[in-house]
């Protein structure tokens, strides 16, 4: 956290050249380290996508409306076991497999 601060609140202005070397390599590493977490959250997201789908097509008990996206990503975040994992990365990828798929279906 701490090189994360420093990484935020640094100014290149009256740095030396290794100084802001070594800077512009964390953030480099902050950025690989950020891309990565989200490959592998949405690998597993892909190995459970049948217990997504049958989620998310369940109606809620109220209205026959699916289960939103915010519930269903608290749902997989428990049972995924992870840490952060955001409705929109949810509905991004149900829009790219489920929608595409869909469309298929209909030609």
């Amino acid at each position: 956290m701490n090189d994360r601060d420093s990484i935020r609140r640094k100014n290149f202005g009256e740095m030396s050249l290794e100084e802001i070397e070594k800077l512009s390599e964390m953030k480099i590493r902050r950025f690989f380290d950020n891309h990565t977490d989200q490959e592998s959250v949405r690998s597993k997201l892909i190995q459970k996508w049948p217990l997504i789908v049958s989620l998310r097509n369940t109606p809620v008990k109220k209205s026959n409306k699916p289960l939103s996206y915010k519930k269903l990503a608290m749902i997989v975040k428990k049972e995924l076991q992870l840490e952060k994992l955001a409705p929109s990365t949810i509905q991004k990828l149900w829009h790219e497999l489920e929608l595409k798929h869909e469309t298929k279906q209909e030609k």
